[in-house]
């Protein structure tokens, strides 16, 4: 998104809602079906949070739902930055395990 503008419509509130409930939602937008497509089609998404929590329960928080706005709760793995350069990680454990998403933050912390 260009600038500081908000979307008032965000395409990841819909996977906020019932699997079933949502798939139905995205038949009234062509461009949110095209939208959550996209994010479907990617390896991972890196999600850019104004917000910028300071304790870890508040990180905890944020990188767990935030607003539920800008998290796409279907996607496998989701990378999180916030504001103030804090940044963490969000998966769908159903098609991952801890134990290759724990090398892969060592992996990232090494480099």
């Amino acid at each position: 998104m260009a600038g500081n503008e908000i979307d008032p419509n965000p395409v990841g509130a819909l996977t906020t809602e019932n699997r079933d409930s949502w798939a139905n939602m995205i038949k009234y937008s062509k461009v949110n079906e095209e939208s959550l497509e996209k994010i479907s089609n990617s390896l991972f998404l890196v999600c850019l949070d104004d917000s910028s929590p300071v304790t870890r329960e508040e990180t905890g928080r944020k990188l767990w739902h935030g607003d539920g706005k800008n998290r796409f709760f279907d996607k496998s793995m989701q990378f999180i930055v916030f504001e103030n350069g804090k940044a963490g990680f969000n998966g769908e454990h159903s098609a991952m395990d801890a134990t290759p998403t724990i090398r892969l933050f060592e992996f990232i912390l090494e480099k």
